[in-house]
């Protein structure tokens, strides 16, 4: 599964917001992001940003480096060595583009039946149920209901053009 949520308000979110187990990633036009819940993020992405921040913090990137800035103080700044292949800052911006070019409004998971669901329109989404879903007693002829009126792309992605299904959240 991914490692977030996202909407366009909120852009990426990870976790639940009123635990100490989230971050959150909001893009700026300048291509900086702003991270929230820096322990988490961190730890996952493999990237000491807590060490500068355990709040929030502006990532700015450069060719091996990333630029920290504290939001609520633009003279603290401190420049960290990129020591992985990859770059989170990029890895954000290529999300953003992807999800701008595919039109897509919101991207969740439902940690009760372990579903992922990629929402186009009110009548155009998809849900994504993995080989491992388990269906609890209590919502499993709904949900069997539901996966019947989709129709299947493959045997793990079910694609929806009917409202009626969208909020079994």
């Amino acid at each position: 599964m991914t490692k977030f949520d996202y909407n366009p308000r909120t852009n990426f979110t990870y976790g639940n917001i009123d635990s100490s187990n989230y971050y959150r990633v909001l893009i700026f036009r300048d291509s900086s992001i702003r991270i929230f819940g820096t322990d988490v993020f961190s730890e996952l992405f493999n990237v000491p940003i807590n060490d500068f921040s355990e709040r929030d913090v502006i990532v700015s990137k450069s060719e091996t480096n990333y630029m920290l800035t504290d939001p609520y103080d633009d003279k603290k700044v401190k420049i960290i060595k990129n020591t992985t292949d990859s770059n989170v800052v990029d890895y954000f911006l290529d999300l953003e583009k992807l999800i701008l070019k595919y039109q897509i409004l919101e991207i969740d998971k439902h940690s009760q039946v372990n579903t992922l669901k990629i929402v186009f329109s009110d009548n155009d989404y998809l849900i994504y149920k993995p080989d491992s879903l388990v269906f609890k007693s209590s919502n499993k002829e709904y949900m069997k209901y539901l996966f019947e009126n989709g129709k299947e792309i493959d045997k793990n992605w079910i694609h929806f053009t009917d409202k009626t299904n969208i909020d079994y959240y």
